[in-house]
């Protein structure tokens, strides 16, 4: 990623970079348009004068931010013209947006969307007043990316400080169409806020922070010690990582080789390569997992609430699904319990 600011001056650009701003200066002097003000472009896997991906972020008159998101598949997929040159694409796209801005008229869109803020800001008064449900306005900004353009509908961006899905404080993006009521994305907030400070209450009354899966938990003491893990616990779900967290409680999905491919997952188990005699899935509901299955990860605690074979015929493996026990940990002590 390449990131040119705009104090850093015209000579600071990049070839591809200075090629759309000759492009687009052009018209920051037409009338109605002598405030717009570039403050940033952003780009990704630039070459010379191709770039896939590229982002500008102008401000405007009426203390509105706009980011103009340029991606060249999206351009190629909705418009089919493929003789265009990214440079071209990125200039024609942001030129479009800022005549559009001035159509539109600054002040009348600076007007929709402090309505649409005013009405998220008192929403979340009254959650906190009436449910003790915490939410913050932290910035706005206007959005359009090829797909806006196509649509003619823009987004408004609201950045909101509120309690994450790990039950950690987080910001996260309210997206609004422009001039819409913002009710149904607010009653979609609230329901996963609801979600995640009832999660939150529920740890506390424990003296915990935070969850752990036994299957989990277990994975880890194979890896080493536990403590130092759950005291560092948010690095253990990197993307792609075989570790997930959902309100505040972590899984694991992993695959691991032995005799068999075994996919271990939440609450299932896995096996490739072969399949249950029907006698033993009607048997094992009830039994320890460890009856059907060693491995390090398992314990006689996980009990069998289902077993299958695999319906489809490409590939030969059966499915345990299993109950756990769950344990109570501090992120600051690395401590866990039952």
């Amino acid at each position: 990623m390449a990131i040119w600011q705009a104090n850093e001056g015209l000579a600071a650009l990049s070839p591809f970079m200075s090629a759309v701003y000759e492009n687009i200066a052009q018209h920051f002097d037409e009338p109605g348009d002598g405030a717009a003000k570039i403050v940033s472009i952003e780009t990704q896997d630039e070459s010379g004068m191709e770039c896939p991906d590229c982002l500008f972020t102008f401000a405007l008159p009426e203390g509105l931010v706009a980011e103009i998101a340029y991606c060249a598949a999206d351009a190629q997929h909705i418009f089919y013209d493929l003789e265009v040159t990214d440079v071209e694409w990125a200039a024609d796209f942001v030129n479009d947006v800022l005549w559009t801005l001035r159509y539109e008229g600054y002040r009348s869109i600076a007007d929709a969307v402090h309505e649409q803020r005013k009405i998220v800001r008192k929403t979340f008064a009254a959650w906190l007043s009436k449910c003790g449900i915490a939410a913050d306005v932290l910035d706005t900004k206007l959005r359009w990316t090829e797909w806006q353009r196509y649509t003619g509908v823009f987004l408004h961006v609201i950045s909101v400080s509120g309690l994450g899905e790990d039950l950690q404080p987080d910001t996260f993006d309210l997206e609004l169409r422009s001039c819409s009521d913002p009710a149904p994305q607010l009653a979609e907030l609230f329901t996963d806020l609801s979600r995640r400070h009832a999660a939150k209450a529920a740890l506390n009354l424990h003296g915990a922070d935070g969850s752990i899966d036994m299957l989990a938990l277990r994975a880890l003491k194979a890896e080493g010690p536990v403590q130092p893990e759950l005291r560092n616990w948010k690095c253990l779900s990197p993307p792609y990582g075989p570790f997930s967290i959902n309100l505040g409680r972590i899984s694991i999905d992993q695959i691991v080789h032995s005799e068999h491919k075994i996919r271990f997952a939440k609450n299932t188990v896995t096996v490739y390569g072969m399949e249950l005699p029907e006698t033993v899935l009607l048997k094992c509901v009830g039994r320890p997992i460890t009856d059907l299955l060693v491995h390090a990860y398992l314990s006689p605690e996980m009990i069998i609430v289902d077993a299958r074979n695999a319906l489809s015929p490409s590939e030969k493996h059966f499915t345990i699904e299993f109950t756990q026990p769950v344990y109570y940990f501090c992120s600051v002590s690395g401590r866990y319990g039952r």
